[in-house]
């Protein structure tokens, strides 16, 4: 199963246009460290599809360091069911 790309252009346009949330799925201490401003925190180790119950219908684009955990963590996050995009 993969995970669609979404570029920055295309993101901002959504977030902007109320039709996606960013969320960051880095633990905690990497978010302190560095962050996308206004990336909602989820660690993928505590995600749960609830936390995002005040954005029905958007799209999840998640945002990691370098994307590689996102990745691994698609059938984790599809089990969930969260729809979602990828931020490279």
């Amino acid at each position: 199963m993969t995970l669609p790309f979404i570029d920055a252009k295309a993101a901002k346009q959504k977030l902007d246009a109320g039709e996606a949330v960013l969320i960051d799925v880095r633990e905690v201490d990497e978010h302190a460290r560095e962050h996308v401003p206004g990336a909602q925190l989820a660690p993928l180790s505590t995600l749960e599809p609830g936390s995002f119950a005040k954005h029905p219908g958007a799209i999840a684009i998640f945002h990691c360091k370098s994307g590689m955990r996102t990745k691994a963590n698609i059938e984790k996050t599809r089990k969930r069911g969260l729809c979602a995009s990828l931020l490279p």
